[in-house]
């Protein structure tokens, strides 16, 4: 739970607004556009990819994948050409070692899990805004290369939690099934390279984070 506001007549509006910014620039809740932020500019071509990093994507890298980790990716994910569920089996593989491979290229230390502010502004650290373009940008990528039939990547990142109710905000990478299913891909609780979480975005929707993952 959130802090308990005081509802006395001596708390002015002023200090609910602090403390609710305060809140609000923390860790996965460094940008509050409740899902406005686009990944245009994230959508991979064939190779090349941005690296968000340093929290609110405040450090992109430039990169591309060589041809073996192309080919690897697709002995993974042709182990899930049989049905959308086989498809996110093969993606909790896929996503961890696709950040292992960009890790290993673009050479910064491994993220660690949550949105702890002792890592905000260091490169290859990331919060839940970093992991959601990036894992968006994966998608994009596996999509594009033909390793991705039963989902579709979905624009926008989904948004939870307003401080308001009692829930601090939090961000993931979303896709769209072949059965019209909204899926969230969530890699911000795991340290890099370990399983995202792949549930329905309804579930999703209705998660908590605690503080202390901040």
């Amino acid at each position: 739970m959130l802090p308990e506001l005081h509802r006395t007549s001596q708390t002015s509006s002023a200090t609910v607004f602090a403390f609710m910014l305060g809140v609000a620039l923390t860790g996965c809740t460094s940008t509050m556009d409740f899902g406005s932020q686009s990944v245009a500019d994230y959508a991979s071509p064939q190779k090349n990819l941005t690296i968000c990093s340093g929290y609110g994507c405040i450090i992109k890298d430039k990169m591309s994948f060589d041809d073996p980790v192309l080919q690897d990716l697709t002995v993974i994910m042709d182990k899930g050409k049989g049905s959308a569920a086989e498809e996110r089996e093969a993606l909790f593989q896929a996503i961890a070692y696709m950040e292992k491979a960009v890790r290993d290229e673009i050479r910064f230390s491994p993220d660690v899990e949550y949105s702890y502010q002792r890592n905000a502004g260091k490169r290859g650290q990331m919060d839940c805004v970093d992991e959601s373009l990036n894992t968006l940008t994966f998608l994009k990528y596996l999509k594009r290369n033909g390793l991705l039939r039963y989902h579709i990547p979905l624009k926008h990142y989904a948004e939870r939690g307003l401080l308001v109710d009692g829930r601090y905000p939090h961000k993931s990478a979303r896709m769209l099934d072949d059965q019209g299913v909204s899926w969230a891909v969530d890699s911000w609780k795991g340290p890099n390279g370990t399983r995202p979480e792949i549930i329905t975005l309804a579930k999703w929707y209705k998660g908590r984070n605690t503080a202390q993952q901040y």
